[in-house]
């Protein structure tokens, strides 16, 4: 009668008098109804004991805040993972019959997506896979933005991105490759993103550099051993658009993460930085050329979205309400194409790759 039970009705009538007549008892044993074992166990081998709430929410991007632990059903809560292990988790989930959610990078490479989705397609399950940034909802006003005509030809996206030297997640320090250089762990998302605003169009060629950091930047020369902690990348696409991608970390430089979208009727800049970290709402700037007033700034007058709630809102209710996924993997497979042409085009001292 001391113990809190949730909900109340367990612990009374036929249950609390066979509880409270057993002899014996074990929360890993399966003689007895039991507590499954916090052990979580990854697909490299690595085993790990989540010890409190504190260490699962540092672990895992959606934990709620109030999460509760003592009830009859699971919670819908992830857990990072490294890259490489994305593909076989991603296909022992879809043969189980699984819905299937999977961060960016959906894989590796194009090739690994490609197995991916050809057992997606099969099962009847929903597959979303991508940059859960794409479904924040100022991603869609700048693509009603570029579809409406308001900024006029879209031919330019930008991304400046720099994470300085304190920032924890830098990964500087690991040896060997990983799978998580900054043109995967930040170009899986912008790539996409860049695809998305500029109307899903075709990569022509991708031309880059990457630089590995030991004391300081130098050419990496070995991204097969290393990966890149810099990019600089171009993408051409047949639409006449062009896509430029700067991103560091752990670099000796101020923090900073800024896209900017060109039309020849409007401009905007979006501070990712100001509206995740800052969790401020001033980070979206528009500029449009009025013929008496000249240049004018707008400032809009919008909530952004700043967590990952939306994504997994989209995702329920593609299995709740069967609405189509905004990105299935058709997308995310171009992306991998262009991810892979960076790191050939790395390899080969930044000559230019044709897709």
């Amino acid at each position: 009668n001391t113990i809190n039970w949730i909900p109340e009705s367990i612990g009374k009538g036929r249950f609390g008098d066979w509880l409270e007549n057993v002899q014996d008892w074990g929360i890993s044993r399966n003689r007895y109804w039991g507590t499954p074992l916090n052990i979580w166990e990854c697909e490299c081998g690595c085993q790990h004991s989540i010890g409190s709430i504190e260490e699962l929410k540092s672990m895992s991007d959606n934990c709620p805040d109030d999460i509760e632990l003592h009830r009859p059903f699971i919670d819908a809560v992830t857990i990072n993972t490294p890259t490489f292990t994305h593909k076989q988790i991603a296909l022992d989930c879809i043969r189980a019959g699984k819905h299937v959610y999977v961060e960016k990078p959906i894989t590796q490479t194009a090739e690994e997506l490609v197995e991916v989705l050809a057992e997606a397609r099969k099962s009847n399950k929903v597959f979303l896979g991508g940059s859960n940034g794409l479904l924040q909802r100022q991603m869609r006003m700048f693509r009603q933005l570029v579809s409406s005509g308001r900024m006029g030809e879209t031919y330019l996206m930008t991304i400046d991105r720099c994470s300085s030297r304190n920032q924890e997640y830098g990964m500087h320090s690991l040896s060997g490759k990983h799978g998580s250089g900054i043109s995967s762990h930040s170009g899986s998302h912008n790539v996409e993103w860049a695809l998305y605003l500029l109307g899903d169009p075709n990569p022509v060629s991708v031309q880059a550099r990457g630089y590995y950091q030991t004391q300081s930047l130098s050419l990496s020369g070995v991204p097969e051993t290393y990966d890149d902690d810099t990019c600089i990348a171009t993408v051409y696409f047949d639409n006449g658009a062009t896509f430029l991608f700067k991103a560091l970390r752990a670099a000796p430089g101020q923090d900073k993460y800024v896209m900017n979208l060109y039309g020849d009727k409007m401009s905007l800049s979006y501070d990712v930085l100001k509206c995740y970290k800052q969790q401020s709402d001033d980070c979206i700037h528009l500029y449009e050329h009025d013929p008496i007033l000249g240049m004018q700034e707008i400032i809009p007058k919008f909530q952004c979205g700043k967590t990952h709630a939306d994504m997994y809102e989209h995702f329920f209710s593609c299995i709740r309400d069967h609405i189509p996924c905004i990105s299935n993997g058709d997308r995310g497979l171009v992306t991998m194409r262009i991810l892979d042409a960076m790191e050939q085009s790395i390899l080969h001292g930044g000559c230019q790759i044709f897709l």
